[in-house]
């Protein structure tokens, strides 16, 4: 059901709104997607190890930003779902291409991850 668009806000007003519509989307994607759930799981399990590993402190943040990346491209690929699911709502090839592409922008960035820490891993070992 469609409502009204609020009237824009300016300063600090749009700064809280855009906060609160950003937790309602992490909140709905938590509650929805339990891909989102299962990669939260990798980070609170991955970031400490991180943080551990006798690393240079930029090698860290960048596996900390391909951990972000990972949940970022999870919640492009729930928004991209949710629209496909609004607008075509019976099954459609578009559709299905557009909900396959937004699950390769999260394989990809899982692949990602997981070659980052192949790699800086390796150069621990070596």
């Amino acid at each position: 059901m469609a409502g009204q668009i609020p009237p824009p806000a300016r300063g600090l007003s749009r700064i809280i709104r855009a906060a609160g519509y950003s937790w309602a989307g992490l909140c709905y994607t938590f509650k929805n997607e339990a891909a989102f759930r299962q990669e939260l799981v990798l980070c609170l399990i991955l970031v400490p190890a991180i943080i551990l590993l006798p690393l240079a402190l930029l090698a860290k943040l960048y596996l900390c930003g391909c951990l972000a990346l990972v949940l970022i491209c999870e919640l492009a690929n729930t928004a991209l779902e949710v629209i496909i699911n609004h607008v075509s709502p019976d099954y459609s090839t578009a559709a299905k291409h557009g909900k396959d592409i937004g699950s390769a922008l999260v394989f990809v960035a899982l692949v990602n991850l997981g070659l980052s820490l192949l790699f800086l891993l390796a150069g621990l070992v070596w």
